[in-house]
C-alpha cells in the first residue's frame, strides 16, 4: 500500500472519508478515489500532507456529495452517516466525543474544489458544554482557556447555526470588557462574558443553547452546507465565475487551540510576498488567539521576526517546512515541551486566493499550543 492509501481511509462507499489515523487504520482497505472535486481542497491537500509524513490532526470528511445532492444533504446531519467515521477519530485521538471526562472538541470547515476564502461558515470547539467543561478542565488544568473556548463557541454557533445577531454577543462583551480585548480577560471575567453570551443565545434563539455535542454537531454541519448557499457566497461566486454546482465538502477535524495562553497562538502567512510574488516569509501571528482572531482583523498581528523572536527553534522549523514551497496553504500548530522545543508539528491547509495572481504563492495559518 502507497502513502496515500496509508493516509485515506475511506469509512464506507457514500463519499465520507478519514484523514490522518495512520497506516494501522486504512491498510486493509481499498484505495479510495479522491480528487479536490470529491472531497474538497482542503481534505484533498490534508490528504497529500498525510501522505507525507507530516502529522495532520486526524479529521473526517463529508464530501462534495452531500452539498450538490438534496436527499444527501438532509442525511448529512445523521450520526448514521457521519458515526462510524468519528468513532475513527475517537480511536485515533483517545478522548471521546461528548465524554465527560475526557470530551473531544472538533472544527467544523467547509471546503469547496476551488477556492472561496472566507465566504462560507467555520465552527471550532464543537463539543463543549456544561457537562463537557469539568472534563475538559481537567484534562488542560487552564480554566481562561475553558472559558474562553466555551464563549467562542456560543457565539459562533450562535451566529452561524441559529441565526443569531453578532452584535448581540458583542454587546454582552462591550459591556463586560469596556475598551479591553477579550484576550485581555481573566478566567473569572470569561466565565461571567460565557454566562452572559449563553443568556443573549436564548433570548434571541427563543430556545437554550443546545447542550448535546450531537446536536451541535449536527447543526455545525447543517450550517456550513448551507453557507454554500448564502448572499455572500452565491456573488463570489459570480464575480469568480466558479460554478454553482461543485458544492462544498465539510471538513471535522480535531481541535488545536491557539488560545491556550503561554506561546500558543495563531497565524496567517505566505511563502512568497502577497503583492509582487517574490520569494519571502509573509506572516501575521497573534500569541493566544484562534485563527478567527487573525484574519478578522480585530487585533493588530505580529510578523514573522516576532515569533522568531519568541520561539526562536519553531519558527526555524516552520522556515524549513516553508522555504521554496509550492504547495497550497496550510496551518500548522507547534506543540513544545517545557524545555521550549517544538513537540509536534500539526499542518491543515487553508485555500488561497482563487484570483491570487501568482500561482506559486502558499498560504499558510498555523496555531500554536505552548
Amino acid at each position: 500500500m502507497n502513502s496515500l492509501q496509508e493516509a485515506l481511509v475511506q469509512a464506507w462507499p457514500d463519499e465520507v472519508y478519514v484523514i490522518g489515523c495512520g497506516p494501522t487504520v486504512g491498510a486493509s482497505r481499498e484505495e479510495a478515489k479522491v480528487s479536490a472535486q470529491t472531497v474538497g481542497f482542503k481534505a484533498w491537500n490534508l490528504l497529500r500532507m498525510a501522505a507525507l509524513g507530516l502529522p495532520v490532526p486526524p479529521a473526517f470528511v463529508l464530501g462534495t456529495h452531500y452539498c450538490r445532492d438534496g436527499d444527501a444533504r438532509a442525511a448529512a446531519t445523521t450520526s448514521m452517516v457521519w458515526g462510524p467515521a468519528l468513532q475513527e477519530l475517537e480511536r485515533t485521538t483517545g478522548p471521546r466525543f461528548g465524554d465527560v471526562r475526557r470530551p473531544l472538541l472538533l472544527s467544523v470547515r467547509s471546503g469547496a474544489p476551488v477556492s472561496m476564502p472566507g465566504m462560507m461558515g467555520t465552527l471550532l470547539n464543537v463539543g463543549l458544554c456544561d457537562a463537557t467543561l469539568p472534563g475538559m478542565l481537567r484534562q488542560t488544568g487552564n480554566p481562561r482557556l475553558v472559558w474562553d473556548t466555551y464563549r467562542r463557541l456560543v457565539a459562533t454557533y450562535g451566529e452561524l447555526v441559529a441565526g443569531v445577531p453578532a452584535q448581540a454577543f458583542e454587546a454582552e462583551c462591550a459591556a463586560l470588557a469596556g475598551t479591553r480585548y477579550e484576550h485581555e480577560l481573566d478566567f473569572a471575567e470569561l466565565r461571567e462574558l460565557t454566562h452572559r453570551c449563553l443568556a443573549a443565545y436564548e433570548r434571541s434563539a427563543g430556545q437554550p443553547f443546545p447542550q448535546d455535542p450531537q446536536i451541535q454537531l449536527s447543526g455545525a454541519i447543517a450550517a456550513v452546507l448551507a453557507s454554500w448557499q448564502s448572499p455572500k457566497a452565491c456573488a463570489y461566486r459570480r464575480q469568480c465565475d466558479i460554478n454553482d454546482a461543485i458544492g462544498t465538502a465539510v471538513t471535522v477535524q480535531a481541535m488545536v487551540f491557539g488560545n491556550a495562553g503561554g506561546r500558543s497562538g495563531a497565524g496567517v502567512g505566505f511563502t512568497r510576498d502577497p503583492v509582487s510574488g517574490e520569494p519571502a516569509l509573509w506572516v501575521d501571528f497573534l500569541f493566544n488567539a484562534q485563527g478567527e482572531d487573525v484574519v478578522s482583523g480585530r487585533r493588530s498581528a505580529r510578523g514573522h521576526e516576532a515569533l522568531a523572536r519568541a520561539m526562536p527553534a519553531s519558527g526555524k522549523h516552520c522556515r524549513k517546512r516553508l522555504h521554496g514551497s509550492n504547495r497550497p496553504s496550510v496551518t500548522c500548530r507547534i506543540s513544545n515541551s517545557q524545555c521550549g522545543m517544538p513537540a509536534c508539528t500539526c499542518c491543515r491547509p487553508v485555500m488561497a486566493s482563487a484570483r491570487r495572481k501568482q500561482p506559486h504563492a502558499s498560504r499558510w495559518t498555523c496555531s500554536m499550543r505552548g
